[in-house]
């Protein structure tokens, strides 16, 4: 008889620039009840150019999304929700619409469809992620999950 060992794959998506700290608690209850999960943390550039996210807050961030990294093998993957602060600063203009869940357009640029954006704005985007990624300590990042 084989047994067969189940895969679970667990992934937190970091939506908004500042994951609150009942979030990050979260992630570390599931480690500590299941130490044998990975986890694949996607985490958002726009943590790095939100001027609402104190560079303190930040840099606590990456810090802890590093230290499960380096303590627990977890990945630290890509996640665009196209924000203003993360696609200007990337030299693109920032678009309000098309969105996925508003009717008319998103100011912030959080909900508009990433596949609005072309190909060379999305390599730029893409660029500028893998910027903010090594400032930050956090690798190049081999998996993506659009927002």
């Amino acid at each position: 008889m084989v047994l067969l060992r189940p895969y679970v794959f667990v992934s937190n998506d970091w939506d908004t620039p500042d994951n609150d700290d009942a979030m990050l608690e979260r992630q570390e209850r599931l480690h500590a009840e299941h130490p044998e999960l990975l986890l694949t943390h996607f985490v958002g550039p726009y943590t790095f150019t939100d001027p609402a996210t104190p560079k303190a807050r930040a840099d606590e961030l990456s810090t802890w999304v590093r230290n499960l990294r380096d303590t627990r093998g977890d990945e630290i993957g890509l996640h665009i929700h196209p924000y203003c602060s993360f696609v200007e600063s990337a030299g693109v203009d920032c678009r309000t619409s098309p969105s996925f869940a508003k009717p008319y357009s998103d100011p912030s640029g959080y909900t508009v469809i990433l596949s609005s954006y072309d190909k060379k704005e999305m390599l730029s985007l893409l660029e500028r992620a893998d910027a903010l990624f090594e400032e930050n300590g956090l690798g190049k990042p081999t998996s993506f999950r659009a927002g």
